[in-house]
């Protein structure tokens, strides 16, 4: 079909939160048409609106006092995204229902649940801006490599202060390693759940944790790991040079009611360890590594074990997954390599592909919804 030939409203100014007609409809959206007139986009024969998920939830990162204030029931159609992790039925609930909006189009950040709505689509948006930021190289030279394991931790969180407190414990990995652990991040949560702050105490056995910490092996030369922004929006090729195996720990590091799985919400963390074909150990909500599986990316189970990911309890958990951090520094960094080899290409043109097949999956929800108008 034609694209749609009449004005979109959507909102320019806020381009800190989201450009969501570039999520919608990716490079090709300078061929499309805008207004920011909400009476101009009301004139359409047709009237569609792009807008941030939660834009109009008080205490949200999206909230915009000037599109709360309008009415977009009067649209034909509502398109909105969501970068952050909420579940279908909390914007469903909280931001869809309210408004009035009673046809729309929504792509999510993260998943709390199975999308049961056929007008939700899951799309990884940290994961795939980080791939718009960077670009990808292929790293050699791995037999060369000075160090063990990369551990760039960023914000203070309990399950990133748990990896932390097992390297403190083990000097010889941490003089091996490149691990940082910076107070330059403006995220830090406290200490829930208490039993999990509990047990990293318990770790640290009376020791003050290492924070901030910058590792010695930290070179000048290595700019990339990182400038004092939130969110890390660079691949730090340097340090991937130097060492052969990543910890990653995503944003979530445990199940809110350590009951169910997940939620997932996979970000630039875990695109790192795909455009860098990174062999990586991951500290994250149970199932996290199913989870990835699921998207059609291979993991490490065939060189070690990953039943860690099976554990609902984060404190077990957790110190199955350093039982791996420990076996994998007992072994022949270069025999690893052979086998990890086939895994981290495949895991590197997969990322690509989810990429390209997301986003053309989002473009024909939307040519459908306007056909049907």
């Amino acid at each position: 079909m034609k694209r749609f030939e009449h004005k979109i409203f959507t909102y320019f100014s806020n381009r800190g939160t989201i450009d969501v007609y570039g999520d919608w409809l990716d490079n090709d959206w300078e061929s499309w048409s805008f207004t920011e007139d909400y009476n101009e986009a009301l004139a359409q024969p047709y009237k569609i609106a792009m807008l941030p998920a939660m834009y109009n939830v008080h205490g949200m990162y999206s909230y915009n006092k000037s599109l709360a204030s309008m009415d977009f029931s009067k649209f034909d159609l509502v398109v909105l995204s969501d970068i952050e992790c909420h579940s279908q039925d909390y914007i469903l609930e909280n931001c869809i229902k309210p408004a009035g909006i009673t046809n729309y189009l929504v792509a999510v950040g993260g998943m709390y649940s199975k999308l049961t709505d056929p007008d939700f689509i899951y799309r990884p948006w940290w994961m795939f801006h980080h791939r718009r930021l960077n670009s990808i190289q292929i790293l050699q030279n791995f037999g060369k490599r000075e160090f063990l394991f990369d551990a760039l931790l960023g914000a203070r969180k309990l399950h990133r202060s748990y990896v932390m407190a097992r390297f403190q414990q083990r000097p010889d990995l941490l003089s091996k390693s490149i691990v940082n652990y910076r107070d330059t991040f403006i995220n830090h949560w406290g200490n829930d759940p208490e039993y999990l702050y509990d047990h990293v105490q318990q770790v640290l056995n009376g020791k003050e944790l290492l924070w901030p910490y910058v590792s010695e092996n930290f070179t000048e030369q290595q700019t990339q790991d990182l400038e004092p922004h939130q969110i890390s929006e660079v691949t730090p090729w340097n340090i991937y040079e130097k060492t052969h195996y990543s910890i990653c720990c995503e944003s979530f590091g445990n199940n809110p009611d350590d009951t169910n799985p997940g939620p997932f919400f996979l970000t630039e963390k875990t695109a790192k360890m795909f455009m860098a074909q990174r062999m990586f150990i991951m500290f994250a909500p149970q199932h996290t590594l199913r989870f990835i599986k699921s998207l059609g990316f291979d993991t490490f189970d065939s060189i070690i074990d990953e039943s860690y990911d099976d554990i609902a309890d984060p404190r077990e958990r957790f110190d199955r997954a350093f039982d791996q951090v420990e076996y994998l520094a007992e072994q022949d960094p270069t025999e690893v390599y052979e086998k990890v080899w086939p895994i981290t290409q495949y895991n590197l043109w997969m990322f690509i592909d989810l990429i390209k097949k997301t986003k053309e999956a989002m473009l024909d929800k939307l040519l459908y919804k306007i056909n049907t108008l």
